[in-house]
């Protein structure tokens, strides 16, 4: 039993500050607590998650070229939750043991040149770092014939091949005559007969090569025996391919050797370029027989018109004079037919470069010890030259105005000059077809006439270097 005294009001839980029981304030105060409290909890789990994603690269390893043998380093810096791991790949394929921060490499050789990468994983994801090229760079490797041969008092000439990019040669032990160039190619006219073991050896940034032994024998000068090299010397025309007498020609004019001893040979009638190998197997180099034409393109895809005379560089690049379209195109040793000067169709004598430049039926060109290009221009009576880069111009004679004028630059005239050679001193020897005589160009363009058809020399000259080789029309000089 409860006893309220008179007058007064029972109580219970009085009122908090806020309006409230003291009970219910409580509850309040514990579910502002409990809310707090999961609100943290899910920050925090929220923040690990957060930094528990795929590893990050801060540092990605470097790309490196050393000399073989030498020893290498490649590290990676990376940042992520809980225990990072590495595997290394060269060229995509996981590299045995390579499982940490840093990759080191000891006495490397070629064999370990290639690209590589690092995989960094953690229990969240994986990352791949950037490729990293390591370049191991060799002394050069001579891979050039490993004989030559040659005979006295006739032009020589060996093409040295060599990889990892050399950047000079020296030779020891050379024959009398000969002698070695910046280029690689060793040239000149034996003196001395012999054998000869001639070492070569090359130099790039790494060190100088291997010593490579090369035989080179030196014969007598041989007398003047003419036997079919290639073709059936039937005089059956065709354009088969194939050694010795089952080749086929049709009209062959021009021709030129490589430093390798291979033949080319402008297969006029063909309008194709045919390759001869020094043991006479004959292929269609570039153009397709019996279809003339002027088109660029690679091998039997390219056209010709006529084309009658050919010359090599020292680098294998062959150029032609496309007499049927006015032009003179350039093949690369791998076949690639371009277009250097002139244009298909389009006769004239305008100097220049490229297209701007024309030609009246050009025939016989030659180069000179520095690639220029010289052109027996018969239809213009004209001898040009081409620079390395394509720039033509005209070296003597002019245009339209045939003659037989000893002088200097234009003033000179030719008559349908054809066959064209340069000597070792640049100097030009012109066959001007229609005067019935040879005439020779010095390099500024002073011309003079050397020998004149059934009227023997022109004074001494001739007689003194009568050993001239010439590129065209089959005159002979004697």
């Amino acid at each position: 039993m409860k006893v309220i005294p008179s007058g007064a009001v029972p109580i219970e839980n009085p009122p908090g500050k806020f309006g409230e029981n003291s009970l219910g304030f409580f509850r309040r105060v514990v579910y502002a607590g409990l809310t707090l409290f999961i609100l943290i909890a899910v920050f925090a789990l929220s923040a690990a998650g957060a930094f528990a994603q795929t590893p990050t690269i801060t540092t990605q390893p470097v790309s490196q070229s050393v000399s073989v043998g030498s020893n290498v380093t490649f590290s990676v810096v990376a940042i992520g939750l809980g225990q990072l791991s590495y595997q290394w790949l060269l060229s995509n394929t996981p590299i045995t043991g390579a499982t940490s921060a840093t990759l080191n490499l000891t006495n490397v050789q070629s064999t370990d040149s290639g690209t590589y990468t690092v995989i960094v994983a953690n229990t969240v994801g994986v990352i791949t770092s950037n490729p990293a090229t390591l370049v191991v760079l060799q002394t050069p490797v001579i891979n050039s014939p490993t004989s030559a041969s040659g005979y006295i008092g006739i032009p020589f000439q060996y093409q040295i091949i060599a990889s990892n990019s050399p950047t000079a040669f020296a030779a020891t032990g050379l024959p009398a005559g000969l002698a070695l160039n910046s280029n690689g190619i060793i040239a000149g006219v034996p003196t001395t007969t012999g054998t000869y073991t001639v070492g070569l050896t090359g130099t790039n940034t790494v060190g100088t090569g291997t010593s490579f032994p090369l035989a080179v024998v030196i014969s007598p000068t041989p007398g003047i025996v003419f036997s079919p090299f290639v073709g059936d010397g039937s005089g059956n025309s065709g354009s088969a391919d194939g050694t010795g007498s089952a080749a086929t020609f049709n009209q062959p004019n021009g021709l030129a050797t490589d430093a390798l001893g291979n033949l080319y040979v402008a297969d006029t009638g063909n309008s194709t370029i045919r390759k001869v190998t020094p043991s006479g197997f004959v292929t269609t180099f570039a153009g397709s027989p019996g279809q003339a034409g002027s088109a660029d393109g690679v091998g039997t895809n390219a056209r010709f018109s006529n084309p009658c005379g050919v010359a090599v560089d020292g680098s294998g690049y062959v150029y032609v004079a496309d007499t049927g379209n006015h032009t003179i195109r350039k093949i690369s040793p791998t076949g690639s037919v371009s277009t250097l000067a002139g244009l298909s169709g389009q006769a004239g004598s305008s100097d220049g470069a490229g297209s701007i430049v024309r030609f009246n039926t050009p025939s016989g060109i030659a180069l000179d010890a520095s690639n220029n290009l010289y052109i027996a221009d018969s239809g213009n009576d004209t001898i040009r030259v081409s620079t390395p880069g394509g720039v033509v111009s005209t070296l003597a004679g002019l245009a339209g105005q045939s003659g037989n004028l000893d002088a200097f630059g234009i003033g000179a005239r030719f008559n349908y000059p054809t066959g064209i050679a340069v000597d070792p001193a640049g100097n030009i020897y012109v066959l001007d077809s229609n005067n019935q005589s040879a005439r020779k160009v010095s390099p500024q363009g002073s011309v003079s006439t050397i020998a004149v058809a059934g009227g023997g020399y022109q004074g001494e000259e001739l007689r003194s270097s009568r050993k001239i080789y010439f590129k065209g029309w089959p005159w002979i000089v004697q």
